[in-house]
């Protein structure tokens, strides 16, 4: 009796060490955890904080109790402080752990003890990073002993703002840099088909508001150890000839003055004469000589070739690229197809090809060919041995910025340990993160959100709906299993209490017995009409190139069926019906302008 009673209590004691264990994500190299050493309130001073990255010391003032630095603690205000040892390879005061840190670029090592914190990075990333983690284990109310050995599998690893349709919104962007940063992303591609000065005005600045904006994402990017790279596509209307060539450099130089530090060239979904190889070659060459190397804080270029995936592969184009192409420029591909997941096999073709590694674009979960379907499912498919293989790794997420989280969590998962990725086990992970107070019904959600359907590009993802064959098998269950749909949707839109800008005003609309539907509605009224309006500029700019190049007709301008004058909403949305609202939204859609007193 004693021995099973001794034996119970040892049964208790792991369940109750693993029950404060947290889920560190990316899943490390490395980890192993031991006993509670302290709560989550406990006081922290910082040692090496005047070396070490800011943005790290900056993370942890503002996400834990700091009372000081080494030099400033008052011992007797705060007699049980323990230091947090923090900084680089070189730096002193991590000197006693440098064989500790992994050697690889982006590296750290992090130990929680009972006695001190050690964050000692690689670099500034390896140190940024290292603290991301700590801020994970220390979100649990018991803070584990902890020992992380960790970095990358891939060197780049991020996302390509590069599908069409509603681009993402400047918030959109700020929020998702935030949400890189705490996951381990580095790169971020700025490539959105409607943005005029990145395509049909490339030749242009932007104009000061633009670019003000600009800098404030590329400020917001740096500051989670996200690389900014803006990309250029000339090819529409590109003139083969010194004077492009250098009106292109030009164009960089104005976005180097933004702060901006690894630049791409785009070259997809273009034939005819912009689409050479060779011509294309000889440009990246000379932005490479006349830019690049004039500068020794820019990256290598990145470019994207129109010749993109296999299936569109004719002539000596590829070879053209790999040979003729300085060898540090880096080479965008989607794999076999425009949508596909990315094998070993497809990684030893196109890189025998283009003589280096393929930079990997990876049209997932991007929806713009089947925008009435969001693909919220497992992502899975690609190769777990081929980190070795590529030069950077990035998808080209939905327009929807949040709902496209659900993947991108585990892009990051899987482009940071590649080899140990469980899709399983990440998609829970992401469904916990993203939705801690709504998870049951944020899976129904994305449960039911997960196959494509037929599409040209032929990808289609198994597990859609996968309760609803049981449950219509009678009609009892047929009405329960939508009626759980309903729920779901209503938790989710009720969870918008819990949003950081938006809640109170959200609970003060339903205080005022406005429906949940309504006061969402009202509360990003700006932001559904932006994109409305964003949408429509963008498909009249299309059809006004398309009518000119066809010696059409000029089109109406703003996209309506004559010159009338801007319409004036006599009510805010709030006071209108539902009706009401569903008028001036499809006016919206077919580009009226539209204000509200």
């Amino acid at each position: 009796m004693k021995k099973l009673f001794t034996t119970l209590l040892s049964c208790l004691a792991v369940f109750s060490a693993s029950s404060q264990t947290v889920p560190v994500s990316p899943l490390p190299q490395k980890i192993t955890w031991s006993e509670q050493v302290f709560t989550n309130a406990q006081a922290f001073y910082v040692v090496g904080a005047d070396k070490a990255d800011k943005d790290a010391v900056e993370l942890l003032s503002n996400k834990l109790n700091i009372v000081g630095t080494h030099t400033k603690v008052d011992a007797k205000k705060f007699p049980n402080a323990k230091p947090i040892i923090i900084g680089e390879v070189g730096d002193k005061a991590v000197s006693k752990y440098k064989k500790l840190v992994p050697t690889n670029v982006e590296g750290y090592y992090l130990n929680v003890t009972a006695d001190q914190v050690i964050i000692a990075g690689r670099d500034n990333s390896g140190t940024y990073y290292g603290t991301q983690s700590l801020m994970q284990i220390m979100s649990q109310p018991n803070v584990m002993q902890c020992e992380i050995t960790d970095y990358p599998s891939v060197t780049d690893r991020g996302v390509i703002e590069g599908f069409y349709g509603n681009p993402w919104s400047h918030k959109d962007r700020l929020r998702q840099f935030d949400f890189y940063g705490q996951y381990k992303m580095n790169t971020y591609v700025f490539g959105p088909k409607d943005d005029p000065y990145h395509r049909a005005r490339w030749r242009e600045p932007y104009p000061a508001d633009e670019a003000a904006k600009l800098k404030e994402l590329v400020d917001a990017a740096h500051k989670n150890k996200v690389k900014f790279v803006w990309a250029i596509h000339p090819a529409g209307d590109i003139k083969w000839c010194l004077e492009d060539s250098i009106n292109v450099a030009n164009k960089l130089e104005l976005m180097y003055d933004l702060g901006i530090r690894s630049f791409a060239v785009f070259f997809d979904d273009v034939w005819g004469e912009g689409a050479r190889g060779d011509k294309q070659a000889g440009l990246l060459n000379y932005l490479t000589d006349n830019f690049v190397r004039k500068h020794k804080d820019v990256e290598p270029l990145i470019m994207c070739p129109s010749q993109y995936n296999k299936g569109w592969t004719s002539g000596d184009y590829l070879n053209t690229l790999g040979t003729k192409m300085y060898p540090e420029v880096r080479i965008m591909w989607t794999g076999n197809s425009v949508v596909d997941m990315i094998e070993e096999n497809d990684m030893q073709w196109i890189n025998d090809q283009i003589k280096r590694k393929a930079y990997i674009w990876l049209n997932y979960p991007v929806n713009d060919y089947c925008q009435s379907r969001m693909l919220m499912g497992k992502t899975y498919g690609n190769g777990l041995n081929i980190n070795d293989m590529v030069s950077g790794f990035c998808s080209n997420p939905m327009e929807y910025a949040e709902a496209s989280k659900v993947s991108l969590y585990s892009i990051a998962d899987y482009t940071w340990n590649m080899p140990a990725y469980d899709d399983v086990k990440s998609w829970e992970r992401a469904l916990d993160a993203l939705m801690p107070t709504s998870k049951m019904a944020f899976r129904i959600f994305c449960e039911n959100n997960i196959d494509l359907g037929p599409t040209g590009h032929g990808l289609r993802r198994e597990g859609e709906s996968p309760r609803f064959a049981k449950a219509s098998e009678n009609l009892m269950g047929t009405a329960m299993y939508f009626q759980q749909l309903v729920w779901a949707a209503d938790n989710l839109l009720a969870d918008e209490v819990n949003h950081p800008e938006t809640g109170e005003r959200f609970v003060n609309l339903l205080k005022a017995n406005i429906d949940v539907k309504t006061a969402y509605e009202v509360i990003h009224k700006d932001e559904l009409l932006h994109g409305a309006m964003r949408y429509t500029a963008q498909q009249t700019q299309e059809k006004t190139i398309n009518d000119i190049r066809a010696r059409g007709m000029r089109p109406q301008e703003n996209g309506g069926s004559g010159n009338a004058a801007a319409a004036i909403g006599q009510k805010s949305p709030a006071q209108m019906t539902r009706k009401e609202r569903e008028e001036y939204a499809q006016r919206a859609l077919r580009g009226e302008r539209i204000t509200f007193r």
